[in-house]
C-alpha cells in the first residue's frame, strides 16, 4: 500500500510536471524564443543601418564633391564671355579641376549646344562637335529640355556614357543677357567613385544595392525585395535609392547566436523540469530566471536605444569637425524657408589654400585647420543660426531674421578673427560670399548660389 502511494505520487508529480511545462514553459520558450529572434533581427539592422550610413555618406561626399566642380566651370565660363574662351585658358584651367580629383570622366563646353572645348582629349575626341541640341537619346533630350526650361543644373544617369562605361552627367544651360548661351557638361565615372568607396571589396559584410528612378545600376537585383534598410539621396532633380541587407541574409546572419539561444531555453526548461519534479526551491529558481532575463533584455535595449542616438548624431553631423552636415543643413533650411524668418541671410566660406597645405604638410594639418575655422565660425553665431560643414573646405551659415547689415558684422568678425589666428605658424584666411534673401518670393536656393558666386569672387579677389 505504501509502495503503491509513492508510485501514485510520482506519477502525480511527474504528470504535474508535464502540464505545468506544457501549459507554461513551453508557451513561455516560444515566446522567449520569438522575442530573442526579433531582437538579434532589430540588432542587425542598426548594424546594417550604421553600415549604410557610413557608405551613404561617403557617397554623398564624393558626389558632392565633384559636383561642386561644375560650378567651378560655370564661373570659368561667364568669366571669360567678355574675352572669349580659348583651347589654351579652357585647358589649363580644367586641367586644375580633372586632377583634383579621381571619377571625372571629361568637361564639355558647348556653346550654343555643340560640343567645342573638351577636356581631356584622350578617349573623348568623338564628343567633339556632337550637337546636344540634336542628340538622337530620349533621355538626353529629355534633360537638355529641362535644364533649358529651369536653367538649373541636371543630373543624368546613371547610364552609358557614349565613350564607354556607366556614368552620370552633369548638364547646366548658361544665358548671357536671358539669351541661351550654351552647356557646360561633366561625366563621372561610377566605377571609380564605387572602387574609392571600397563597394568593390569582397569581405564587405554587407550586401548593397544602389537605384534611381527604378532602375537598379549597382548590386545584386534581390537586395530591394530582400526587406533591407534604405537611405535615400537626392543631387538636385535625382533621388538615389540606396539598401542594404546583411551579406549572408537576415536570417543567417543570426543563425548561430539564435540556435544558441534555443540551446539555452532547451537547457533551462530541462532544469525546471526537474526542479518541479523534485519539488525544491522552484518558485526561487524560475523568478531568478525570469528576473534575469528581463533585466539582460531591458539592460540589452538601453544599448540599443544609445546605439540609435549615437546613429542618429552620426547622419547628421560631420565627424571632422562635430559640425553639422550638409544633409542637416538642407533639413534645416527646408524648416526655416519661410516669412517668419525673413530676412534670411545665407553665408558660404571657402578655406583657402587647403589642397596646397594638405599636399605641403599632410592631411592632419588640414584636418587641424577645418577644426580651427569650425571653431571660429562657431564663436561668432548665435544660438538660432545653423552652421555646418558644406563640402570639402566649405562652411554654410544660415542667419534667420539677419539683413544685410547685421550679416556683413559677422563676415567682418569672421575675417577679423581669422586674420589674429595662425595654424602651425602659418596664416589662415577663408573666401567668403553673402547674400540675403528679404522677400518670401525669392528662392532660397538661388541666395545659396548666389552667395556660393560671390564667395568664389572673393577667392580670386584675394589671389
Amino acid at each position: 500500500m505504501l509502495n503503491h502511494l509513492k508510485r501514485k505520487e510520482v506519477y502525480s508529480s511527474l504528470i504535474l510536471t508535464i502540464l505545468i511545462f506544457i501549459l507554461l514553459f513551453l508557451p513561455l520558450s516560444l515566446y522567449l524564443s520569438n522575442i530573442y529572434k526579433d531582437f538579434l533581427l532589430e540588432k542587425q539592422r542598426l548594424e546594417t543601418q550604421k553600415q549604410l550610413n557610413y557608405y551613404t555618406l561617403n557617397l554623398n561626399n564624393q558626389l558632392n564633391e565633384r559636383f561642386s566642380l561644375l560650378t567651378g566651370l560655370e564661373a570659368f565660363v561667364k568669366n571669360n564671355w567678355e574675352e572669349s574662351i580659348n583651347q589654351n585658358n579652357f585647358i589649363n584651367f580644367t586641367n586644375g579641376l580633372y586632377f583634383s580629383t579621381s571619377g571625372i570622366r571629361n568637361f564639355i563646353i558647348a556653346p550654343e549646344g555643340i560640343n567645342q572645348y573638351v577636356y581631356p582629349l584622350n578617349n573623348n575626341q568623338e564628343s567633339i562637335g556632337h550637337n546636344l541640341l540634336k542628340d538622337q537619346r530620349i533621355e538626353v533630350q529629355k534633360d537638355i529640355k529641362k535644364t533649358l526650361t529651369t536653367k538649373k543644373l541636371i543630373v543624368s544617369g546613371p547610364y552609358k556614357l557614349r565613350q564607354g562605361g556607366l556614368g552620370i552627367i552633369l548638364r547646366k544651360a548658361l544665358f548671357r543677357n536671358s539669351n541661351f548661351w550654351g552647356l557646360i557638361t561633366m561625366a563621372l565615372d561610377l566605377t571609380t567613385i564605387y572602387k574609392n568607396l571600397g563597394l568593390d571589396n569582397p569581405n564587405l559584410m554587407i550586401d548593397l544595392a544602389i537605384k534611381s528612378d527604378g532602375n537598379i545600376f549597382f548590386g545584386k537585383k534581390n537586395i530591394f525585395n530582400s526587406n533591407p534598410v534604405v537611405n535615400e539621396l537626392k543631387f538636385k532633380n535625382k533621388k538615389i535609392e540606396i539598401g542594404a541587407i546583411p551579406n549572408q541574409g537576415w536570417d543567417n546572419s543570426i543563425k548561430e547566436n539564435n540556435r544558441t539561444f534555443n540551446l539555452l531555453l532547451i537547457f533551462i526548461n530541462f532544469l525546471i523540469l526537474i526542479i518541479i519534479y523534485s519539488l525544491s526551491y522552484r518558485e526561487q529558481k524560475i523568478k531568478y530566471i525570469v528576473t534575469k532575463k528581463t533585466r539582460d533584455l531591458k539592460e540589452k535595449n538601453k544599448i540599443l536605444n544609445q546605439k540609435k542616438e549615437i546613429i542618429k548624431y552620426q547622419a547628421f553631423h560631420d565627424q571632422l569637425t562635430e559640425l553639422y552636415n550638409r544633409r542637416f543643413f538642407e533639413e534645416k533650411l527646408k524648416n526655416m524657408d519661410n516669412k517668419e524668418q525673413l530676412p534670411v541671410s545665407v553665408i558660404i566660406a571657402d578655406v583657402n589654400g587647403l589642397k596646397i597645405m594638405n599636399d605641403t604638410y599632410g592631411h592632419h594639418f588640414g584636418d587641424e585647420l577645418l577644426q580651427k575655422i569650425a571653431k571660429i565660425l562657431k564663436s561668432v553665431i548665435r544660438e538660432e543660426d545653423v552652421l555646418a560643414r558644406w563640402g570639402g573646405d566649405e562652411f554654410a551659415l544660415l542667419l534667420p531674421n539677419t539683413n544685410l547689415k547685421e550679416a556683413k558684422e559677422i563676415v567682418k568678425r569672421i575675417k577679423t578673427i581669422t586674420k589674429r589666428k595662425k595654424c602651425k605658424d602659418l596664416s589662415i584666411s577663408v573666401a567668403i560670399g553673402l547674400a540675403v534673401k528679404n522677400k518670401a518670393e525669392q528662392n532660397i536656393y538661388e541666395i545659396i548660389k548666389k552667395a556660393d558666386n560671390k564667395m568664389y569672387q572673393d577667392k580670386k579677389n584675394g589671389r
